[in-house]
């Protein structure tokens, strides 16, 4: 997008090259000190997205913040794990998030960012062809509502903001991790046939990925689950296998069925 727009993206990290195949890998991250970071004077900003929803792999809390120069705003999408534990926002430049993962209905976008960059035209030859629909500024102007907004979704996110604010984000962040801790126990229990291949820094809590030995088996453990009432576990297309969404909405005890599925799907079939 910054391409089409004139901007000239440098990219710092994508995934991890194999030691073997050479091939990169989505399954974590390379240290900082492998990153290709750019000079702070040449850089306008950094972006990265925290939570990966494909492959499951979550960005630890502050690793990029803490490996950027802090004079170069931090831009980071947040969509798929915000509200789920707490963020230090002063460290960031901005923050962007769709709410439809773990704040409501799809249709909004929550933007947190410095007034500062709000004012800043570094470059007006790509300013000047920004859509008005991607100008912040532009949002701000107008107190967020430069047309009519999506009403009902916004109450819908004001009562699940609500809940989260009695709940505390650091309750919040104690289901998340407790959630993800029933799934991966049971997939390092029987790691030859749930084969999860996110390295363990980067494990999701939000996705949770893994592969069955065979595409039949796959097919067979999610015709299972949606026969116990637990659908949409099918992995993304791009990647196959099952994907396990365990966003706010999904209480302890669901997770729990689901583990208890696992084990009564390997008894059954390994």
């Amino acid at each position: 997008e910054v391409q089409r727009l004139g901007g000239r993206p440098n990219v710092v990290v994508n995934g991890m090259v194999s030691a073997t195949s050479g091939a990169v890998e989505y399954r974590g991250l390379p240290p900082p000190a492998e990153w290709a970071l750019g000079k702070p004077e040449e850089t306008a900003f950094v972006y990265y997205c925290e939570n990966e929803t494909i492959h499951g792999v979550e960005t630890p809390a502050d690793l990029v913040v803490d490996a950027v120069d802090p004079s170069v705003p931090v831009i980071c999408d947040m969509s798929s794990n915000m509200l789920s534990r707490p963020v230090d926002v002063q460290r960031y430049g901005a923050i962007v998030a769709g709410a439809q993962k773990n704040m409501g209905p799809a249709g909004v976008t929550i933007v947190i960012v410095r007034k500062d960059l709000l004012e800043r035209d570094d470059d007006p030859e790509c300013t000047r062809n920004l859509p008005s629909v991607l100008d912040w500024s532009y949002f701000d102007r107008a107190a967020s509502m430069p047309h009519t907004p999506p009403t009902f979704a916004i109450y819908v996110c004001g009562l699940v903001f609500r809940w989260a604010e009695a709940q505390g984000l650091e309750a919040l962040e104690r289901l998340r991790e407790a959630r993800a801790a029933l799934v991966y126990g049971e997939i390092d229990a029987r790691p030859e046939f749930f084969r999860g291949g996110v390295d363990r820094q980067f494990r999701s809590a939000m996705n949770i990925v893994f592969n069955l030995p065979t595409p039949e088996l796959e097919a067979k453990f999610i015709a299972e689950a949606a026969e116990h009432n637990m659908v949409q576990l099918k992995g993304h297309r791009s990647l196959g296998g099952i994907r396990v969404s365990l966003y706010n909405a999904m209480p302890l005890d669901g997770a729990k069925k689901f583990v208890a599925l696992m084990k009564q799907f390997y008894t059954q079939n390994h």
